[in-house]
């Protein structure tokens, strides 16, 4: 899995001007069969993302054509961030149900699954462009969505694991709410043969939360743990118990 890199922002967001007068950069996202072509102010990409920064503000040769092709990205991932750039908000229901209307699945839950995936799939994009307020949008929508139910929160370990950062606290949140809502006896055959597939990360994870819920004492109990990702201002007024991630044991602990 990747490592996100901490990197700032700049404060202020480019005005109208400055974004006009550093022109347009065309990114070219998916492969040539199924190609989407975004035609973005540079100011808006060098503000928020350290990659494009990077890339546009260089000697590389985006920085010369202004164009930017990526084959391993889908259109549909990156028209969500897009959007993001000018308006500061992810998608509403509606437009949810548009964007999920080219992959989605048959059944309520598979519909569910695959939802899940593309949001995992945003936070990807958001940690591979470096473009912590995107990232911290995306994981505070994952977390204050709906309950991670015992029946969809197998493939969502599958796919969190597979795509996210080891340091990143959905991981956790994943992990918590499986030992927290699992139920012995449960699983059906769709999430048995889920099981099968699990990572070990994940695995190694649920061991050590279930050690750590049994050894806990009942005032650490009742502290809430937080999920979300903060700006620094916005983790100092937060009351909660917050992650800090170890690398020598990969796992989030609360404090």
């Amino acid at each position: 899995m990747a490592r996100s890199k901490n990197k700032t922002t700049p404060d202020e967001p480019p005005s109208v001007g400055a974004a006009l007068s550093e022109g347009i950069v065309t990114i070219k996202v998916g492969p040539e069969s199924n190609r989407g072509d975004f035609q973005i102010h540079k100011a808006l990409l060098t503000h928020h993302s350290e990659y494009f920064r990077a890339a546009l503000e260089g000697s590389w040769k985006e920085a010369q054509d202004k164009v930017v092709i990526w084959n391993d990205v889908e259109s549909e991932i990156f028209q969500i961030f897009a959007a993001w750039l000018y308006t500061g908000e992810l998608p509403e229901a509606a437009e949810w149900i548009n964007i999920l209307g080219r992959v989605r699945g048959k059944t309520k839950r598979e519909n569910c699954n695959t939802f899940r995936e593309v949001v995992v799939k945003c936070y990807a994009l958001g940690d591979r462009l470096i473009t912590p307020a995107f990232r911290r949008m995306i994981c505070n929508f994952i977390v204050d969505g709906p309950r991670l139910e015992p029946m969809v929160i197998y493939q969502f370990a599958i796919t969190a694991f597979e795509r996210l950062p080891t340091e990143c606290v959905i991981l956790q949140y994943i992990v918590d709410g499986h030992c927290t809502h699992w139920k012995q006896g449960k699983d059906n055959a769709k999430t048995k043969q889920l099981e099968q597939q699990l990572p070990h990360e994940f695995l190694r994870r649920v061991m050590r939360r279930f050690g750590e819920m049994r050894e806990e004492k009942e005032e650490v109990q009742a502290k809430r743990r937080c999920y979300y990702e903060h700006t620094t201002e916005e983790q100092e007024d937060c009351d909660g118990l917050h992650m800090h991630y170890d690398e020598d044991t990969d796992y989030g602990y609360f404090e």
